[in-house]
């Protein structure tokens, strides 16, 4: 059993997640690799009638050599970086995640619990080279949280999405009017929090009526300023923290339910 990853919020909530399995990360790879083929096959035959069309020209016909050698050049190119690109910008600009790993509900996070960044994400993805060499398999069987070396060497890990359910929260939280927020936000805005924070707010919010008044009140203060800082928006008035947290949680579910994170 992998260690969970516990992270303590500046608000000093701890949101813990479980490691994904290796037998999910698995299948999240494999969907990758093969969408990833699909893909550079596609670019292979635009390349291949690109090249074959250029051969009509009089120029071409008559430096037949040069022609092969920019085909096999450009074939070499989409086939030994198409999986670095492919990685590198879908874990971007799907914040830490790929199509495959959406599919079978895993993410890639910070090992420290702070946001994703670029140079993690490039560095995790081109140590998919020497992770892909045999004697290297057993490193993520002997790691307490099944982080391969490119995990390691960039701080990262892959944890599940799944997280025990506290409550019925979300559930009540779905069948709410969106007329009744008080506090709109742009998805845009909302795709700047880190994870961690929008879990701190679920788990506060799932704990509310069993946290001590003033405990409830010290950290629904933080929390609301931090989020607002991070939106860039106005923090709410005083006793308006919780509603402002119910708002913000329920946009971004739903800006998650449209697949805009």
């Amino acid at each position: 059993m992998t260690d969970a990853v516990a992270f303590d919020t500046p608000e000093n909530i701890q949101v813990r997640y479980q490691p994904a399995g290796l037998g999910t990360r698995f299948i999240a790879w494999g969907s990758d690799q093969t969408l990833a083929l699909l893909v550079e096959l596609g670019l292979l035959i635009v390349a291949l009638v690109t090249v074959s069309s250029l051969a009509a020209f009089r120029e071409f016909r008559e430096d037949a050599d040069r022609s092969i050698a920019y085909f096999v050049g450009l074939m070499f190119v989409i086939f030994g970086l198409g999986n670095l690109l492919y990685y590198t910008l879908f874990e971007l600009l799907m914040r830490g995640q790929t199509p495959g790993k959406r599919w079978c509900g895993i993410q890639v996070v910070k090992a420290d619990g702070f946001g994703l960044d670029a140079g993690g994400i490039v560095v995790r993805n081109i140590f998919r080279l020497i992770d892909s060499i045999p004697l290297t398999w057993v490193v993520p069987l002997l790691s307490k949280r099944s982080q391969r070396l490119g995990d390691m060497v960039a701080g990262t890990v892959v944890v599940s999405e799944q997280r025990p359910v506290f409550s019925d929260l979300r559930a009540v939280l779905a069948r709410r009017p969106a007329g009744d927020a008080r506090y709109r936000f742009s998805s845009v805005a909302l795709a700047r929090l880190p994870r961690r924070d929008v879990d701190a707010v679920e788990k506060l919010l799932e704990r509310w009526e069993t946290v001590a008044p003033e405990q409830r009140a010290s950290l629904a203060r933080r929390l609301a300023d931090a989020i607002a800082a991070r939106l860039a928006v106005e923090p709410p008035p005083a006793d308006g923290e919780q509603a402002f947290l119910l708002d913000v949680l329920t946009a971004e579910l739903r800006r998650r339910e449209r697949g805009l994170g």
